[in-house]
């Protein structure tokens, strides 16, 4: 903790559970130490590596239309394009749009021109959603809305698609919170690792009420 030598993600974990951290504080801990430590900073490098940097939610506010999220996507491909036409052919947005969120992303320093194209400066982006927030509201209720017309198109692969209904414990809501990233956090890395992706996806996971209950 004093620097002196390399603390390792095995030993912080240990350290952080002695203490009874949230999930939350652990993340945020561990993205400080990755940030300052250099032997993990060559971790994160290493082929199949995968972990998340946070945005503040001021910084999310900004760019919490669907397509910035997309755009950095996009910054994977091999041969992407620092163009608003190509980007808004690429996701159907207008140029306008485009162009626009090419500049908020660029001003935040999010993405880096390079050669013809561009990439992203940090490791995937992930924000604390255990706050109420409109941008946050409003960026998941837009991705419901694309999921619903990827669900229209009659080309779609209905086996991605998946719903089930079922009487929940409330009081396991938590565990399945926990669950549900663990999951989601794994489905991304197996898909996300490598560098052969072609198109963006979005992985979206719902788990909501649709009856009062018998208090209400």
């Amino acid at each position: 903790m004093a620097g002196k030598r390399p603390l390792s993600k095995k030993a912080a974990l240990k350290m952080f559970r002695r203490r009874a951290l949230s999930p939350q504080e652990c993340r945020e801990l561990l993205y400080s130490i990755y940030e300052e430590c250099p032997s993990a900073k060559n971790n994160r490098t290493k082929p199949g590596a995968f972990s998340f940097a946070q945005l503040e939610l001021d910084k999310f506010h900004v760019i919490s239309n669907w397509y910035h999220f997309a755009i950095l996507s996009l910054a994977s491909l091999k041969k992407n394009r620092f163009e608003p036409r190509w980007i808004s052919n690429q996701l159907g947005i207008s140029v306008q749009e485009a162009d626009d969120a090419l500049s908020r992303l660029l001003r935040l320093g999010l993405i880096k021109k390079r050669g013809r194209g561009f990439f992203q400066t940090s490791q995937p982006l992930w924000v604390a959603t255990d706050q109420s927030s409109r941008a946050i509201r409003k960026y998941h209720g837009e991705n419901l809305e694309r999921a619903k017309a990827a669900l229209d198109d009659e080309r779609a692969k209905l086996e991605l698609f998946s719903s089930v209904t079922m009487v929940v414990d409330e009081k396991k809501l938590e565990g399945a919170r926990a669950k549900i990233k663990k999951f989601r956090d794994g489905l991304t890395k197996y898909l996300a690792s490598g560098n052969e992706g072609e198109r963006v996806f979005t992985l979206s996971i719902q788990l909501f009420p649709i009856s009062k209950g018998d208090d209400q």
